[in-house]
């Protein structure tokens, strides 16, 4: 599948994540997406890799609240929202899988 044809699916795969954490009275707000004008430009301030998915609009870092309480660490939680979303595509990949339970993404060139 070509890159463009992944973001979308990476669009709606992010609505449904959304969904579901809504669904469960869980809130979901933004932090890192898409960093840096291209893959050869990263943005200097940021911690992701200059070749990862963040720099093909394929990654989204999100924050969890949970009875208006922040949850920055790996939960039961974190965990359900990760089984969900790599329920959702052959190709969604979560970051709690490596240790960065925040990290929502789509496989491309080998990269999550």
């Amino acid at each position: 599948m070509k890159l463009r044809k992944k973001q979308s699916l990476f669009v709606q795969c992010l609505a449904l994540l959304f969904q579901f954490a809504a669904l469960r009275g869980w809130e979901l707000t933004l932090a890192e997406g898409y960093v840096g004008d291209s893959i050869d430009e990263p943005h200097e301030k940021s911690p992701h890799l200059h070749h990862g998915n963040h720099f093909n609009r394929l990654a989204q870092d999100v924050n969890l609240f949970v009875g208006g309480k922040w949850v920055p660490d790996y939960t039961d939680q974190w965990k359900e929202l990760g089984e969900f979303w790599t329920r959702l595509d052959p190709l969604c990949r979560w970051g709690g899988d490596w240790g960065d339970p925040n990290h929502f993404s789509l496989i491309h060139k080998g990269v999550a």
